[in-house]
């Protein structure tokens, strides 16, 4: 996790609604135990915001100490446990956190995602459906209920799903690219493009991340638009050099008539990894198309 992630993090906990309120001394004076757990907890986010990761687990997990009872001490301590992946801790974490908070809509939406993330996909739909329940306008909980849809093969439900999350939250990143992948998946490139063209205006020029131009090269090469697929393939090798991105590139070099240039990208994918198969068969495909067709002799 890159210190500036940790950064971002670190603002949007601080951003987080208080739920002490919740507790049951809502009326009356608060309790030192809750005093020190709030402290220590701004403590903790304010060591994510320096991007000191251990720290900061240190010092939420002492406020969970503190206070035992406090959702938003455990639904911060809870993310610095997800932030070095120890997802389980994590999601326990999360879970009491929404069992304290009770009717919190964002956390049984969050406590989805993790779910969802870790490969529980029912658990993750139910609590996505709980969050609905709460807050029907919450767009994190229509997209996660669509990413546990469109795990199951549930594509138009998922789409459905997604495309209210879209009418809550029209510019989300993740819900964009997911949209464009089903209709990728439903062999729709035309819709597609229309959508990965939207999330590539949410971005300034030359930000788009990798992933998003490697759709788009795929849509591009579905569509037969085979020099546009290379020009996103070569935008996403520079940004993340995988065999992966290299042998697409090379695929649309081929398929716009450069061999030289695709047995290259091969080579680029072999240079990472040796013997990666796509790779190989990829040059044994181009070394076919480049021997000379036999006369035949009648």
């Amino acid at each position: 996790m890159r210190n500036g992630d940790l950064r971002t993090l670190g603002v949007l906990l601080l951003l987080l609604p208080a739920v002490g309120c919740r507790l049951p001394f809502r009326d009356g004076p608060v309790p030192t135990s809750v005093a020190n757990s709030r402290r220590l907890s701004q403590q903790g986010v304010a060591a994510l915001d320096r991007g000191d990761q251990p720290k900061a687990e240190t010092l939420l997990s002492q406020a969970v100490n503190a206070c035992p009872v406090d959702p938003e001490a455990r639904q911060r301590y809870a993310e610095s446990l997800w932030l070095r992946s120890a997802r389980k801790e994590a999601v326990a974490e999360m879970e009491q956190a929404c069992q304290l908070a009770g009717e919190d809509a964002t956390l049984w939406a969050r406590l989805a995602e993790m779910l969802l993330t870790e490969g529980k996909i029912e658990a993750a739909r139910q609590d996505a459906e709980r969050a609905l329940g709460l807050d029907p306008h919450l767009a994190s909980a229509w997209a996660v209920r669509g990413g546990a849809l469109q795990a199951v093969g549930r594509l138009q439900d998922a789409l459905a799903d997604y495309l209210q999350a879209l009418h809550f939250a029209p510019k989300d990143h993740q819900t964009l690219m997911a949209v464009a992948e089903i209709h990728f998946q439903l062999r729709q490139p035309e819709r597609s493009l229309q959508v990965l063209q939207t999330l590539a205006d949410t971005y300034s020029p030359g930000e788009e991340p990798s992933p998003a131009l490697v759709l788009l090269g795929q849509t591009y090469s579905a569509l037969g638009r085979y020099e546009e697929a290379v020009d996103c393939f070569a935008a996403a090798a520079r940004k993340q050099p995988t065999p992966a991105v290299f042998c697409d590139l090379g695929e649309a070099e081929l398929a716009a008539g450069h061999a030289a240039a695709a047995a290259t990208a091969a080579q680029q994918a072999l240079a990472i990894q040796p013997q990666y198969p796509p790779s190989r068969q990829l040059l044994n495909r181009i070394e076919l198309a480049d021997r000379p067709t036999p006369i035949q002799r009648w």
